[in-house]
């Protein structure tokens, strides 16, 4: 026997039908299946893979931006003597760091337009490769413009915290000192 209700999942309805049903004289002849219960159950499981899938995005978070700074490190220890040239020819440090910060949007924007592309045509797929309930498929819009706020900002403040750090507050002079004697 199959019921239907007028409204999917109606809470007070299920109460009343499965109180019906505990009460009658055929309960154990019967077995029942409520879709009710099934909704409840996926909640439930939606809930603890959200939590699971904040911990893995952050630590794919972490790894990434571990590498990226990495990345940044090692090409700007690579341009310090093309750095120090620009500078003992006239460009200033605020030229160099708007430099830097546009290369930085050049990653972030690359990055994003990959993940926007392919990152979510994976998802689409996987998530329709499991998608038994027929679930629409939906993009969470507030997190994926925070996340991408949040890439640009890392993309752009890393270099110009590495150019900092690597060329110090020495003079031009200095710096330029260094590969004199390579």
């Amino acid at each position: 026997m199959y019921i239907y209700y007028n409204k999917e999942y109606d809470e007070v309805l299920e109460k009343k039908i499965t109180t019906l049903i505990d009460n009658s004289s055929y309960s154990h002849d019967l077995h029942v299946e409520s879709q009710y219960k099934n909704m409840k159950t996926i909640q439930e499981s939606q809930g603890n893979m959200m939590e699971i899938g904040t911990i893995i995005a952050l630590l794919l978070l972490l790894v990434g931006i571990l590498n990226y700074a990495n990345t940044i490190a090692s090409s700007i220890q690579n341009r310090k003597l093309t750095f120090s040239v620009m500078e003992s020819i006239g460009m200033s440090r605020k030229q160099i760091n708007q430099l830097l910060i546009r290369e930085g949007v050049l990653y972030a924007l690359f990055s994003v337009f990959i993940t926007l592309t392919f990152g979510s045509g994976i998802t689409y797929v996987c998530f329709q490769s499991m998608n038994y309930m027929e679930i629409p498929f939906k993009i969470p819009v507030i997190p994926l413009i925070s996340a991408i706020v949040l890439v640009v900002l890392i993309c752009m403040i890393t270099p110009l915290l590495s150019y900092k750090r690597l060329s110090g507050n020495r003079s031009i002079v200095e710096r330029l000192k260094d590969y004199e004697s390579l």
